[in-house]
């Protein structure tokens, strides 16, 4: 049987989304099965064998849903491997350790891995404003498949 993994976004939209999509897209290319869900529709985590969770982070603060997720499900987050990532628009955003500080209220939470993929200036025109180097989301999210078993 395949193992399972849930990649919660707190942000479907913009940088954040579209790496949660492209570590989703990875995991499966590995031969894991994985279901993409927004962090405020997740009610049980009972199917899954690992969880990763991402967000952006603004002012210093991970996104409140990540927060929220990690606060709501922390109990079974700490039987599971998990993998925490953040896009991040300012340098000072990464400094201040907001995944650190969301990790500090889920002791139980000990990932795995974590990343930091900083968002680079969006072109004109371009939707959601920037993009994380689509090539470093790939490397974490191989690592992260091999960690996982696949």
């Amino acid at each position: 049987m395949r193992r399972s993994v849930l990649v919660v976004q707190a942000s479907r939209h913009g940088p954040a989304g579209r790496v949660g999509e492209l570590v989703a897209d990875v995991l499966a290319s590995h031969g894991l099965a994985v279901d993409v869900m927004p962090a405020g529709r997740v009610e049980l985590l009972d199917r899954y064998g690992a969880i990763v969770v991402g967000g952006p982070t603004r002012l210093g603060r991970w996104h409140r849903e990540a927060r929220r997720f990690l606060q709501r499900h922390h109990t079974t987050l700490g039987r599971l491997p998990v993998a925490v990532f953040t896009t991040e628009r300012h340098a000072a955003d990464r400094r201040d350790g907001a995944i650190a500080r969301a990790l500090a209220d889920a002791p139980e939470v000990e990932p795995v891995t974590t990343a930091h993929f900083p968002v680079e200036p969006g072109r004109a025109g371009q939707q959601g404003g920037g993009a994380c180097d689509s090539d470093e989301v790939r490397r974490w999210a191989d690592e992260l498949a091999r960690e996982l078993g696949a």
